[in-house]
């Protein structure tokens, strides 16, 4: 059906776009840089769903668009990877309706608009085996499961950074040879094993995994499964897949209230490990009093 297609959108540059007046006081990295220009697509209320770059190079230019929302996995300055086979199901498809693709360029932080928005219409081709009643609300599911996905990626790298953290203060405290550094070994200890609890809740028990041991679901599996069969229909979301994310909904907001008070109790060890004359850990700025 519709994920199986692209829009097609294609563009005219008269003259190559480019930050190239070596007269201006810029930087030699921004001399010469191609610009890329945005094209940022709206539903019908207005609301932007997705926005794509491409080439600048003067002549005919095309990018496509999946029918897809942003992609919910959290910002890397690394080029995304897909395993070989991947669908490219990583977020949600958009209703059927009426999209509006606007074009602008951005330099230096000034946003100019360039040419006139174009209307287009998302149309489903009616070729699946089981199409969803009410396209819109099943869009509407898949929207808050991606957010929900979001959500949950966002805790994970959360909670891994402070599991890094929690673990390179207990042995920076190990190492420091203060009266001070002793009082607070046992809260460190007590950081790393709080957020491994939390771990399992949010991604599941290893341990007991890596020995074959039955577990039950995680946080992470529920939303992994509800995104894996939502994400790649458009059929009617199941009854299994609605129960998933509430039940994951419900759990991933509790967790993250606990992880936030790990991570401030961490922070605040973090300051007092510094006082102490602890080696230096992520999370904290040293001090330097020059006497």
């Amino acid at each position: 059906g519709m994920r199986n297609r692209q829009a097609k959108i294609a563009h005219l540059f008269e003259q190559r776009h480019c930050i190239g007046d070596r007269r201006r006081n810029i930087s030699a990295t921004e001399r010469g840089r191609i610009v890329e220009p945005d094209r940022e697509i709206d539903d019908e209320q207005g609301r932007g769903v997705r926005r794509l770059n491409g080439p600048a190079s003067a002549g005919v230019q095309r990018v496509t668009w999946d029918f897809r929302r942003p992609d919910p996995t959290p910002a890397s300055l690394e080029p995304p990877s897909r395993p070989d086979f991947d669908g490219g199901s990583s977020s949600a498809l958009v209703a059927p309706g009426r999209y509006t693709v606007r074009m602008s360029r951005r330099v230096r932080g000034e946003v100019t608009e360039m040419g006139e928005p174009q209307t287009f219409t998302v149309t489903a081709l009616g070729n699946v085996t089981m199409p969803a009643a009410d396209r819109a609300a099943l869009a509407a599911f898949q929207e808050q499961a991606s957010e929900l996905s979001r959500s949950l990626a966002g805790t994970q790298r959360v909670l891994a950074d402070a599991q890094q953290t929690a673990q390179l203060l207990k042995k920076a405290l190990d190492d420091t040879p203060s009266a001070d550094a002793v009082a607070l070994r046992a809260r460190a200890q007590q950081a790393v094993d709080r957020l491994r609890d939390i771990s399992i809740l949010l991604n599941g028990d290893s341990e007991l995994r890596r020995r074959e041991e039955a577990t039950p679901p995680s946080i992470g599996d529920r939303v992994d499964r509800m995104v894996g069969g939502s994400f790649v229909s458009t059929s009617a979301p199941t009854a299994t897949q609605k129960r998933a994310f509430e039940v994951a909904s419900g759990s991933l907001a509790r967790v993250i209230a606990q992880l936030r008070g790990v991570v401030d109790a961490v922070r605040e060890l973090g300051e007092q490990a510094e006082t102490a004359g602890a080696p230096w850990t992520p999370g904290r700025m040293p001090k330097w009093d020059r006497k």
